[in-house]
């Protein structure tokens, strides 16, 4: 998948839902396509998951232990897996909290899954749209860690998250 048909599926949902500002009700996109949302107890490593049993029940699970932006994210995570992986033979995603490095295995088709339900979950909690609206209302004189704290809060995403995403749409550098 290439990431600006991410950002059009993305777009279209948001259009679809009438979302116009932020934060984006994760929660009510998911209610929309009929998906149940599921806190579970479960060890630190273990985010989230998504299934689709054999009566077509969609199910999104989430660490109940987890931060609220990070519920958040791995909410919108596995809704990525539903928008652009259901049609795979593979109906259970299970995300943990492993960090991947670049070798071997990272060109495996798994690891391109996890790195798009990544990339749609930051388009999804943090559209353009909706960014560049509340970078207009930003006074341009504020240092980058001052925007990227005022907009994770109005995003209610991590400072993590909101640079990785800004730094990839190109509005702030890398540096």
């Amino acid at each position: 998948m290439i990431y600006h048909d991410i950002e059009r599926i993305v777009n279209n949902i948001i259009e679809e839902n009438n979302i116009s500002e932020a934060p984006v009700n994760i929660e009510k996109i998911c209610q929309y396509y009929d998906i149940i949302i599921e806190p579970i107890d479960a060890e630190d490593n273990l985010s989230g998951f998504f299934l689709v049993n054999d009566k077509k029940l969609k199910i999104i699970g989430y660490n109940k232990n987890h931060s609220d932006n990070r519920k958040r994210f791995t909410i919108a995570h596995e809704f990525g897996h539903f928008q652009l992986h259901l049609q795979s033979a593979q109906k259970f995603f299970i995300d943990n909290n492993t960090k991947f490095f670049r070798n071997e295995k990272s060109s495996s088709g798994e690891l391109k899954q996890e790195r798009e339900a990544n990339a749609f979950a930051a388009a999804l909690l943090m559209p353009i749209p909706l960014l560049e609206k509340e970078l207009d209302r930003i006074d341009e004189t504020k240092d980058i860690d001052s925007v990227v704290t005022r907009l994770s809060l109005a995003f209610l995403v991590s400072e993590e998250s909101m640079k990785y995403r800004l730094i990839n749409l190109g509005v702030i550098d890398p540096s």
